[in-house]
């Protein structure tokens, strides 16, 4: 039955990103080339910011309600905060990640040679779930033995 009940949070988050994620698009193909022609890149910039805002809130509530179901579930003497603020960077590179392959960024980061910089997120991202698995395994060995 526990089972269960993460499968359907699984849905219900994968349906809320999904939507989130279709939001986004609508608007990058629609209002992104509307405002950077008009000068008013700024304010695409904040609708960025603001997607990865929601889209954090959403995987932090997410978390906060299934309480770490896999293996590296934090010791209950360990604040949220902690993975909480984890997590949010982790986010966070994911969507730099995809902010470096934006059809209006590609562009300006390529003729400065930056084109392979979603590459080296992506690298930061492996590295960043990697530590952050043994960190997480490690402070659960290490609070379960006191």
């Amino acid at each position: 039955m526990r089972k269960l009940a993460y499968m359907g949070w699984f849905f219900v988050m994968g349906a809320a990103l999904g939507a989130i994620r279709g939001i986004f698009e609508s608007l990058g193909d629609r209002v992104e080339p509307q405002l950077f022609a008009t000068g008013h890149e700024v304010r695409w910039w904040g609708i960025v910011l603001t997607y990865w805002l929601i889209d954090t809130a959403a995987v932090l509530c997410f978390a906060w309600f299934v309480r770490w179901p896999i293996d590296t579930r934090p010791p209950s003497r360990i604040s949220f905060l902690q993975p909480a603020s984890d997590l949010a960077v982790l986010i966070f590179l994911l969507h730099l990640v995809w902010l470096a392959t934006d059809k209006s960024l590609s562009e300006k980061l390529a003729s400065i040679g930056l084109d392979g910089l979603s590459q080296f997120f992506l690298i930061i991202v492996i590295a960043w779930i990697a530590i952050g698995n043994v960190k997480y395994r490690r402070l659960r060995d290490v609070t379960s033995d006191e």
